[in-house]
């Protein structure tokens, strides 16, 4: 029996040191595990900030078209008050021609009234 208990022994011995292999594996499985979970974590709040960063981006997309589109019917209004300032300009160009004219017309008439 001696070697039977020997043997049992042995094989105890064998089981706890398997037992304590297996604890420690268990360990490592979830210190794994923890490390995952907060990579995984990271990832979700990466993807978050990426969402609102996007988000942000396509507002400022929205604003800048906006102010474009706002730019260009002030562009466009400039240059039809431009076309209307030309036309302004060429009248007045006429009119100050007439009236010199009128003006030298008056004056030749006086000329004449006074021979």
């Amino acid at each position: 029996m001696n070697l039977d208990e020997e043997r049992i022994r042995e094989l105890q011995r064998k089981d706890q040191e398997h037992d304590a292999r297996l604890d420690m594996q268990k360990e490592k499985d979830d210190e794994h595990d923890v490390r995952i979970d907060a990579l995984y974590s990271k990832e979700r709040e990466q993807d978050f900030r990426l969402k609102a960063q996007v988000a942000k981006d396509a507002e400022h997309d929205f604003r800048l078209n906006s102010v474009d589109s706002v730019n260009k019917m002030q562009d466009s209004e400039l240059h039809r008050q431009s076309e209307k300032d030309r036309e302004h300009d060429a009248r007045l160009d006429a009119l100050e021609k007439l009236c010199a004219e009128l003006s030298q017309r008056v004056a030749a008439l006086e000329e004449q009234l006074k021979k």
